[in-house]
């Protein structure tokens, strides 16, 4: 696929800018765990030693989606100056931000699964259902960026409030705390984020040994293709004329 070609020249060029390169990828989970750990356990003298893996997982599942959404919703633009001399389908720019993207969240997850061996989380039969879970998250990527994109362009100021939305989000999906801390008549709100279900589902798999809750896990992948469905229309009908959209 010409996304996944694009996408491999643009991984290489971003390694080739330092000198740790795809390394960094790999060292940047790593460097967090470590400053989580010294603040949780030597500064604030915690005694949930769950804490640390908890959020760092969460940390990671969060980075992944944000940075496949934000980037994949300003495809549009980060690219205007190559639509107007290629035409090729818009959403192939879409597609690249979010395998860059994807790229990246190998090379963290690879950390966290070192560093849970190491911290004692050992893999489970329930690992055999992280290939369902990845699936449920990528669809809520690929639907929600391919919305965000087709919009973009419309609405050129939602570039600068997608940060601070994903901010917000962060806060209520359940990466710094589980559902169980939440008061009782919060939970079904809660649980009406497609995020929330996302995130606690591979903590479900790797830190309990737990299958995720599946109806989350389909409400989210639902979700998904409704944003993708709708994002699809509406590239298809204004595919060639975003670049005269952007340029106005």
């Amino acid at each position: 696929m010409l996304s996944l070609d694009i996408a491999r020249f643009s991984v290489k060029k971003e390694a080739a800018k330092g000198y740790l390169g795809l390394l960094w990828w790999f060292a940047d989970p790593a460097i967090n765990a470590l400053l989580y750990w010294f603040l949780v356990v030597v500064v604030f003298r915690s005694a949930d030693d769950e804490f640390v893996p908890f959020v760092l997982l969460g940390l990671v599942i969060w980075r992944w989606i944000q940075q496949s959404v934000t980037g994949g919703s300003n495809a549009i633009y980060s690219n205007s100056g190559l639509m107007r001399t290629v035409h090729i389908p818009k959403l192939v720019f879409v597609f690249k931000e979010v395998t860059v993207a994807g790229y990246r969240f190998v090379f963290g997850f690879a950390a966290i699964m070192v560093i849970y061996f190491l911290l004692g989380y050992f893999p489970t039969v329930a690992y055999f259902l992280l290939p369902i879970q990845f699936a449920a998250t990528l669809v809520m990527i690929l639907g929600l960026a391919s919305l965000l994109s087709s919009l973009v362009p419309f609405f050129p100021d939602t570039q600068q409030f997608l940060p601070h939305a994903f901010r917000v989000l962060m806060f209520v999906s359940g990466v710094f705390y589980s559902q169980e801390r939440l008061p009782e008549k919060l939970v079904p709100i809660y649980r009406l984020n497609p995020f929330s279900g996302l995130v606690d589902g591979f903590r479900a798999i790797m830190m309990r040994g737990e299958a995720p809750d599946f109806p989350l896990l389909i409400y989210a992948a639902s979700v998904g293709l409704a944003c993708g469905l709708v994002g699809f229309v509406i590239h298809m009908k204004y595919n060639r004329l975003y670049p005269r959209i952007i340029a106005a």
